[in-house]
């Protein structure tokens, strides 16, 4: 970037970036231009912790936050909490407040993110994960039983498929000599 070409002051950058699973994740950064740095507004969670898990279904998920270079309370400046990839609104913090609780949070894993606000203007903002209730087995494709004597009826229907998938395979075999 040529900074050469932009007037003095206070630039903010905000970017957002899509991962190839579909996970969203933004951010934003200042940088200024012939003037002074001015402290830039900060936000991080202190809790829940990146990919903490909650057994309880549902939970209560308790949302802190510490900030620097904002004043929650004062000029309009809160925070919210918005969760999942659709960011679903679920708290507006107005007071100075640094803590609020989501209430009855269903199972799976959850995507929580905080945004500092003045007005209506985004100044800061921090994500995390939580998982509520155990995670989703992931079932694979085609699993072969177990062997042993505990799984002899699943071995029984295996070697009944593989011996009927023998005897079709002939047969189709025999049908193509047959008519050509």
């Amino acid at each position: 970037m040529n900074t050469a070409k932009l007037s003095g002051g206070l630039y903010t950058v905000k970017w957002e970036a899509i991962a190839s699973d579909g996970d969203k994740t933004d951010g934003q950064w200042q940088f200024s231009v012939g003037a002074q740095a001015q402290a830039v507004p900060s936000v991080s969670i202190t809790t829940p912790t990146m990919d903490a898990k909650f057994d309880k279904l549902p939970s209560d998920v308790t949302v802190s936050i510490k900030f620097s270079n904002f004043t929650l309370g004062q000029n309009n400046q809160h925070w919210q909490v918005f969760m999942d990839d659709e960011l679903k609104l679920v708290a507006a913090v107005k007071d100075n407040s640094t803590t609020t609780t989501l209430k009855n949070v269903g199972q799976g894993e959850h995507l929580i993110k905080v945004v500092l606000l003045s007005g209506s203007n985004v100044v800061a903002t921090d994500s995390t994960h939580v998982q509520v209730g155990a995670e989703a087995a992931e079932k694979s494709p085609g699993t072969m039983p177990k062997t042993g004597a505990d799984n002899t009826g699943d071995l029984g229907w295996a070697a009944l498929l593989a011996v009927e998938g023998v005897a079709l395979l002939v047969i189709a075999r025999l049908l193509r000599r047959v008519m050509a």
